[in-house]
């Protein structure tokens, strides 16, 4: 795994879609970058993502003591454990 480090919100949402897009990352993560700025960036035509028919919410979270990490997504209003 890489980690590349962009301080600018905005530059690392298009920078993380533009890795997908590419095929060098399978999975892209939000984390602290605004909303509005990470779907921008999924939704923006020269990445290709224009008319994406599903934007998926995948959640991730270590509880301790727990030897692996729990994924959720939301499905609806139903949540759903994907472990």
């Amino acid at each position: 795994m890489e980690v590349i480090h962009q301080p600018q919100p905005q530059e690392a949402a298009w920078q993380v879609m533009k890795l997908v897009s590419d095929g060098k990352a399978e999975i892209a993560m939000k984390g602290k970058v605004e909303t509005s700025d990470f779907l921008r960036a999924a939704l923006n035509k020269e990445l290709g993502y224009e008319q994406a028919a599903c934007l998926p919410t995948v959640g991730c979270v270590e509880i301790p003591g727990f030897d692996r990490l729990i994924l959720y997504q939301r499905r609806g209003a139903w949540w759903s454990l994907l472990i």
